[in-house]
């Protein structure tokens, strides 16, 4: 029987300390939604007929107010040594690292539609507009460091890789029914075996702690929207282990 390389990815968002709010931070949401800082901040965005930026806005900010309620919900229904409803929980995990993607691929293409407005009026398409396209994207190099450089890829790419990853888990993986019923004792974890491409002789064991990935969510927002600059160092750590395929 062949073996699987098997690679646990954690996210460590660099905070130290105990964790007090059930939160994205609620400074991007500010009542009324005009003085929110997303809503000023994309207001900058001149995308012509593509994008309404004030409706972006508006939405990013209820989607926000909806990730919060859906994190506390999961803290509510912190795990115990039994948990009835771990389906549940899990597939609300699911949920609000899909809307996490979503809030990061809209600025994705805000940014693009902004910089490269002229080439899409000439060619009838929008180069990039999601994480996955970002990342791969080949050509127009000047466009692609242009959101970069405003996105601070660098800074962020820990937490961009997280969510792209566990995203794709989610949707694509063949062991997604394997995940579904992952339970973790080391506190609240979004874990999940992820077979890319569905190849099954490397497979990542993304297991991230729920509170790390909503606080870098959080730094990367925060710096996005001109609240406050993150002065936390964001990481991958990994670990490799070589198993029968059959322990999967």
């Amino acid at each position: 029987m062949s073996n699987v390389t098997i690679v646990e990815q954690n996210f460590d968002s660099g905070f130290r300390g105990e964790y007090k709010g059930y939160h994205i931070d609620t400074r991007l949401i500010k009542i009324p939604q005009s003085t929110s800082p997303i809503m000023i901040k994309l207001l900058n965005y001149n995308t012509g007929n593509f994008v309404n930026p004030a409706l972006l806005a508006i939405q990013m900010i209820d989607n926000i107010r909806y990730l919060n309620s859906k994190i506390e919900y999961i803290y509510q229904n912190k795990p115990t040594d039994v948990i009835q409803n771990i389906y549940e929980v899990n597939i609300e995990k699911e949920n609000i690292i899909h809307s996490m993607k979503r809030i990061i691929d809209d600025l994705i293409m805000v940014l693009c539609i902004y910089h490269d407005y002229n080439n899409i009026l000439k060619d009838n398409k929008i180069k990039v507009a999601s994480i996955g396209e970002l990342k791969s994207a080949k050509g127009g190099e000047q466009l692609i460091h242009q959101i970069k450089s405003e996105l601070n890829y660098s800074k962020f790419e820990s937490i961009f890789n997280t969510i792209n990853d566990l995203h794709n888990a989610y949707k694509h993986s063949c062991l997604l029914n394997e995940s579904r019923m992952l339970f973790t004792h080391e506190g609240i974890a979004l874990s999940a075996y992820y077979a890319k491409y569905n190849k099954i002789d490397k497979v990542y064991f993304l297991n991230h702690n729920f509170m790390h990935v909503i606080i870098g969510f959080s730094d990367f927002l925060l710096e996005f929207f001109d609240v406050e600059v993150c002065q936390r160092i964001h990481l991958i750590n990994e670990t490799t282990n070589t198993h029968s395929n059959a322990s999967i």
